[in-house]
């Protein structure tokens, strides 16, 4: 049997490549008297021989690559990785292997090879706009999470080791979502500005309304060996009918709280019938009698303006959103390019 060989396709390093738009071709100010025509028609051809190398560069890089992957298919070879993708974006050039898109976020979450290629442009605009994170904030990111989670080091490194990330990868991963977050922040969220009357108006068209609930208490007297039970039940309902017992002392009403009508169980629900201030008739357990007191009810009503506004600002934020990320995607992909395999 013929023995196959492991060949690795070797990954180009293309970050140096020199690749112009014309977008972003600066001129330097000129002090001089007007140039005369043929100075400027010389410029003008300078830049169009200079497109056309980087045109023919990539040209190049691309054909590279794809012989590269047709050797791979030989029959005594197989390939281990391979490139998905190259991005040529103005500040610098990413190559997208299998292995990339095969992995998963470092959360966990699967990714397409659409999310990375919005991530590295989204990346290279932080490199424009200079808002690259340094080793510091990193560190206190990092920290941050560490504290939200109580967590340590050693263990975020195991979450790390889970998703399949060393702590260096993981690192540098966490470094490359606290950028694009920093981008989402400067580019759409800062412009999500949702006025007041839009939330009026929304709450008005929309009302929403809450079912009743009750707030009640409960207290639990045990059996003893001491007493009978039936003389036990006799004490224990008169106290529940007159809130008053001379046998029954040091009961200790737990911490009220409140229960939505329709979460009241069926065997609860006298609870519903119960004027605020009553207990209920015991409830007979195996250790003892149960007894529930209600301290306070309110009836159906419409949720005000000031316990929705939070959500229904994120409402109304959420198409706004769509409508200028598709925007900011658009602008990211015209001024770059994308080569696929």
């Amino acid at each position: 049997m013929k023995i196959k060989k492991i060949v690795s396709v070797i990954i180009l390093v293309l970050s140096c490549m020199p690749f112009c738009f014309a977008d972003s071709v600066e001129m330097e100010d000129i002090d001089e008297p007007a140039l005369e025509d043929e100075e400027w028609v010389q410029e003008e051809s300078s830049f169009d021989e200079q497109k056309q190398a980087d045109e023919q560069t990539k040209e190049t890089v691309t054909q590279s690559v794809v012989e590269q992957e047709t050797q791979a298919t030989n029959d005594d070879t197989f390939v281990i990785d391979r490139i998905e993708s190259i991005v040529f974006g103005p500040e610098d050039t990413d190559i997208i292997t299998l292995s990339d898109v095969q992995r998963s976020s470092i959360d966990g979450a699967p990714r397409t090879i659409d999310d990375i290629k919005l991530e590295k442009l989204m990346y290279q605009d932080a490199k424009k706009y200079r808002i690259i994170p340094d080793e510091e904030a990193i560190d206190k990111y990092l920290g941050s999470v560490q504290k939200q989670h109580n967590i340590t080091l050693d263990q975020l490194k195991d979450v790390f080791r889970t998703a399949g990330y060393t702590y260096e990868e993981g690192r540098e991963q966490f470094g490359i979502m606290y950028t694009v977050n920093s981008m989402l922040d400067f580019k759409i969220r800062s412009r999500l500005i949702v006025p007041e009357r839009e939330v009026e108006a929304y709450c008005k068209a929309h009302p929403e309304f809450e079912e009743p609930a009750y707030q009640i208490s409960r207290a639990f007297i045990p059996f003893t060996k001491k007493q009978d039970k039936d003389e036990l039940r006799v004490q224990v309902e008169q106290f529940a009918t007159t809130g008053k017992s001379k046998e029954l002392k040091g009961i200790e009403w737990e911490e009220p709280f409140w229960i939505k009508e329709g979460d009241v169980s069926e065997d609860k629900q006298f609870i519903t019938s119960l004027k605020p201030g009553t207990i209920a008739q015991p409830i007979e357990t195996e250790q003892g009698f149960e007894l529930i007191k209600l301290t306070a009810k309110r009836g159906r009503r419409e949720r005000p303006l000031e316990e929705r506004y939070r959500e229904v600002s994120d409402i109304l934020r959420k198409p706004k959103y769509e409508e200028l990320m598709g925007e900011y995607k658009k602008e990211l992909f015209a001024q770059s390019a994308v080569v696929d395999f």
